[in-house]
């Protein structure tokens, strides 16, 4: 008799599937709002760093412009002041008084006190009797030596006539130092002019005016060759260097021989005795 054969009637027990957890619409738009929140918020911030960077550059850029301004302004206070600082000199007289000495003597001093320095010398006729001027200007910069009119600030003239001459060189608080001595020009000489009487009294009643008979303290002194540097010495008066600057530029310019006069001429002068 055949054997039956058993069938396995236990039956397998299915593991239940894990399903994946669906998100329920509640997270999901949870998420969607933290997503946006933190995009938001990294847009915030980069736009932030992004101004802040902008505003940092743009501080710079005025501290720049701002800067540079500045240098261009201090560049033309500068070049102002340079024109402002400029002092005009002029010495004026005829032939053979010496204007060119004069003009040495104050260049050296002037110089020597680190100045800029410019000399301009105009001959009418070259001899005695014949119109000389000369330009001295000096500054922190001197652009040229040409004194224009209504610009000097000392007028040292060594005749009376040329004093009136070119008195309208003389801005309105300069001061006008002259000889009071008398050469007649060409003119008078061959009687086509008349000399003007009362000069130095004109003069006094439009400007600053500071006369001596220098001819006449030059021969108390022994010659009359330095009567030159005792008007320069009543001029000095009127500019900034010291008594002992003056003396050593002398001391440093006349011939050997003759500083011992001209110091005492310059001290006639600036000193009145």
């Amino acid at each position: 008799m055949a054997k039956a054969i058993k069938k396995n009637t236990t039956k397998k027990t299915a593991k239940p599937a894990v399903k994946k957890s669906a998100k329920t619409p509640a997270k999901k738009t949870a998420a969607k709002k933290t997503v946006k929140a933190a995009a938001k918020k990294g847009a915030k911030k980069t736009v932030k760093i992004a101004a802040k960077k902008t505003l940092a550059k743009a501080g710079a850029a005025k501290k720049i412009v701002k800067t540079a301004a500045k240098k261009s302004a201090d560049k033309k206070t500068g070049a102002k002041k340079s024109v402002n600082d400029t002092k005009n000199i002029m010495i004026v007289g005829v032939g053979g008084q010496g204007t060119l000495l004069t003009s040495r003597i104050l260049g050296g001093i002037m110089r020597a006190a680190g100045y800029d320095v410019k000399l301009s010398e105009v001959h009418g006729m070259a001899q005695r009797g014949g119109s000389v001027v000369t330009f001295v200007r000096y500054g922190t910069k001197v652009a040229e030596p040409i004194v224009e009119e209504g610009q000097a600030d000392v007028l040292i003239s060594f005749e009376r006539l040329e004093a009136l001459r070119y008195a309208h060189f003389l801005k309105k608080t300069g001061v006008i130092v002259v000889n009071d001595e008398r050469i007649d020009p060409m003119t008078v000489v061959t009687g086509a002019a008349s000399y003007p009487e009362g000069i130095i009294e004109d003069l006094k009643k439009s400007h600053t005016v500071y006369s001596i008979d220098a001819m006449s303290e030059a021969l108390k002194l022994g010659s009359s060759r330095c009567f030159n540097v005792i008007v320069l010495g009543m001029a000095a008066k009127h500019m900034e260097f010291s008594k002992e600057q003056w003396l050593k530029v002398i001391e440093d310019t006349v011939p050997a021989k003759t500083v011992d006069m001209n110091k005492q001429a310059f001290l006639r002068g600036y000193e009145g005795k």
